[in-house]
């Protein structure tokens, strides 16, 4: 299939798969005329790359693991809405759901589905463009934020320190954490 087809079964835009191919993360065929050719196995791979990324691994990281993953392994984007939509329909009553991880994508598309986005509370991390969108939009409530480079600065520092048997600066290894409602969103 040609790059325009495989757009259309993935939902993924043309111009981000010719991105994902000069990450190394996909590997089309090229025909005689020099035209991209997928197979139905790339839609899949697709799907697999979606999910990672919305669980906030990097291009570099899916390249090293996408090779481990051919054994079966699928990770679609939407990941959570079958299990979030299970949990609206056993819990009628449930008032807030807490996401501490990736997945928002599908919790979204769950509360949407079961028409309870304005009803249930709902709280997540990270401001990602997703986040933002959810929360503009009323289905997330409140997203808790951090900076994740300073946590990963902090820890190295922290670590540094031990081994040196240097003091630590607490007030440097702080992290600070925001809290964005749609009222105070950046």
């Amino acid at each position: 299939m040609r790059i325009g087809e495989l757009s259309c079964r993935t939902g993924v835009p043309a111009r981000l798969l010719r991105y994902y191919e000069e990450k190394n993360l996909l590997h089309p065929e090229r025909d005689s005329n020099g035209y991209r050719s997928y197979g139905a196995a790339d839609a899949g791979r697709v799907e697999q790359i979606r999910g990672l990324l919305d669980a906030g691994l990097t291009t570099e990281i899916i390249r090293r693991i996408l090779p481990f993953l051919d054994c079966g392994i699928h990770l679609p984007a939407h990941c959570l809405t079958a299990d979030t939509a299970e949990l609206l329909e056993r819990y009628p009553g449930l008032l807030g759901i807490y996401s501490a991880g990736a997945g928002n994508r599908g919790i979204a598309a769950a509360l949407e589905a079961a028409g309870r986005a304005r009803d249930v509370v709902w709280i997540a991390h990270e401001l990602t463009q997703h986040t933002r969108r959810f929360l503009l939009h009323g289905t997330i409530d409140a997203i808790i934020n951090q900076d994740a480079g300073h946590e990963a600065r902090s820890a190295a520092r922290i670590l540094l320190a031990h081994c040196c048997a240097e003091p630590i600066v607490p007030d440097q290894e702080r992290i600070r954490i925001e809290i964005f409602l749609r009222d105070n969103l950046p």
